[in-house]
């Protein structure tokens, strides 16, 4: 974003360009692996059938919050280039405090 000069929308939509394939084909990889467990019979079928069904549905919910609401939020909350840094505010100062604190 900052080497191109681009401005946070500019820079999500390209990011979704660049990884929005991938993102579609491991949700659709992901859910073609545990669709069909929730299919099968037996006693395999019915311990299984609730946790592959449940996987698969979170996973497609995973890629589309992947492909929508992540980019809006990065096109929201990055700053554009060019921006000089502010002064830090007692919240930034505290959270910080407390990550070091954590780290160490």
């Amino acid at each position: 974003m900052h080497e191109e000069k681009l401005s946070p929308y500019k820079a999500s939509v390209a990011a979704i360009k660049e990884i929005g394939g991938a993102i579609i084909a491991i949700t659709l990889v992901m859910s073609a692996v545990f669709v069909p467990v929730g299919f099968m019979e037996g006693t395999v079928g019915i311990f299984y059938r609730q946790f592959s069904l449940t996987l698969a549905v979170a996973i497609v919910i995973s890629g589309i919050n992947a492909l929508t609401l992540s980019p809006a939020l990065c096109a929201l909350l990055l700053r554009p280039a060019g921006h000089g840094r502010k002064e830090a505010t007692w919240c930034s100062t505290a959270v910080t405090t407390a990550l070091n604190a954590a780290i160490s």
